[in-house]
């Protein structure tokens, strides 16, 4: 997993939250750069680079739901990493 999150070129990251009478609000924000534009490392704070404005889309909802996704692809062999999970406790 760690060998193509390095590769990747393509990170989706979904969020979403329930609203009234029933309604779910989903944002799933793109973001793309040469591989490697992931970060991984013991620093989970911010594991790509990118503008506070654009993280404002996704972390509303995380504030209100930790649940979410991520997916990466590479572009060179097109494989794809899904992961879902939920961020509560994480420093």
């Amino acid at each position: 997993m760690r060998a193509l999150i390095q590769r990747a070129d393509t990170l989706f990251v979904a969020s979403y939250v329930e609203r009234e009478n029933d309604r779910r609000q989903v944002d799933v924000s793109h973001r793309g750069g040469r591989p490697g534009f992931v970060r991984l490392g013991s620093d989970a704070s911010s594991p790509f680079r990118t503008s506070p404005a654009s993280v404002l889309q996704y972390a509303r909802n995380f504030l209100v739901n930790p649940k979410g996704g991520l997916a990466f692809r590479t572009g060179e062999t097109g494989d794809l990493l899904q992961l879902t999970g939920d961020g509560r406790g994480h420093p």
